[in-house]
């Protein structure tokens, strides 16, 4: 079986965003965007708010616009995040 990617645009969901991931570290960063993270495999080291959150394939964690996250893991996890902008700012 051969590996796809597809992107598909819709036109009437707008300001979502969705991303396929694999990842092993990301500095500690902020966005405008409400992040909804979904761990398919792997695990994940998310530190957030002065706290260490371990997430485990299956876990599921949402992360407010501006709040500051840290990613790390040991392995490559695989992420399907969810990026929704918000017009507020």
């Amino acid at each position: 079986m051969t590996n796809e990617f597809e992107l598909i645009a819709h036109n009437k969901v707008q300001d979502i965003y969705v991303f396929l991931i694999e990842m092993h570290y990301r500095s500690t960063h902020l966005h405008m965007d409400i992040e909804m993270v979904y761990l398919l495999s792997g695990s994940l080291n998310i530190t957030t708010n002065n706290k260490k959150i371990k997430l485990r394939q299956g876990d599921f964690i949402v992360l407010n616009s501006c709040q500051l996250h840290e990613l790390h893991s040991k392995n490559a996890a695989l992420l399907l995040i969810f990026s929704v902008f918000s017009k507020n700012f």
